[in-house]
């Protein structure tokens, strides 16, 4: 299982921002984020409200992710239904990849 800094960091670098430029539109310290990106600390559910608008992220899934909530599967989410049935749509090896990236 992914940790909660592990996701926080790909997140970040999916969308190409470096550690510095999310703790700025975060409102939190570098150093304090290379911590949690590292799993040397456990950001609080403020500082995950804080990351999850500039990660694009509903704060719910941080806060599930850190533990706080519990996890929901992604079968569950009605959001995820709606594209897997989008995806099974597609023809042959698109279909294929869809359905593999959304597992």
């Amino acid at each position: 299982m992914e940790t909660i800094g592990a996701f926080i960091k790909k997140q970040r670098e999916i969308l190409k921002k470096s550690g510095r430029q999310l703790a700025k539109e975060a409102d939190i310290n570098s150093g304090y984020l290379s911590l949690i990106e590292r799993d040397k600390k456990k950001p609080s559910p403020d500082i995950l409200k804080k990351i999850a608008k500039p990660l694009h992220l509903p704060y719910e899934e941080l806060l599930a992710k850190a533990g706080y909530l519990p996890q929901r599967k992604p079968a569950e989410e009605p959001e995820i239904l709606r594209i897997a049935d989008i995806a099974k749509k597609l023809p042959g090896r698109r279909r294929r990849e869809a359905l593999q990236i959304l597992g």
